[in-house]
C-alpha cells in the first residue's frame, strides 16, 4: 500500500479529485465552444510549434486558431506556401 503523509489524502481519493477536476475543466471548455483536437505530427513540427509559441508568447491553441483563421480569410495562401 502506498504511503501517505498526514496532509495528503489516500491515493484513491487524490485520483478521484484529479479526475473530477479534469472533468470540470473539459466541461467548461466545451461550454465555451471549444473542442479537443489531437493529431500526430513529426517531431520537427512539434519543435517548430514550441519555438513559435515561446517566441510569440501565444498558446498552441491560440496559434492554431489564428493560423486557421488567416487561411480561411485568404490572408495566407496555403497552396502557395506548400509549393
Amino acid at each position: 500500500m502506498p504511503k501517505t503523509t498526514q496532509n495528503s489524502p489516500p491515493s484513491s481519493v487524490r485520483i478521484r479529485q484529479v479526475a473530477d477536476a479534469q472533468n470540470v475543466f473539459r466541461k467548461r471548455k466545451k461550454d465555451e465552444g471549444c473542442r479537443r483536437l489531437q493529431e500526430w505530427v513529426p517531431e520537427e513540427t512539434l519543435a517548430q510549434l514550441r519555438a513559435i509559441t515561446q517566441r510569440t508568447g501565444m498558446s498552441r491553441a491560440k496559434l492554431l486558431g489564428s493560423l486557421v483563421e488567416a487561411v480561411y480569410l485568404n490572408k495566407i495562401d496555403v497552396k502557395e506556401v506548400m509549393a
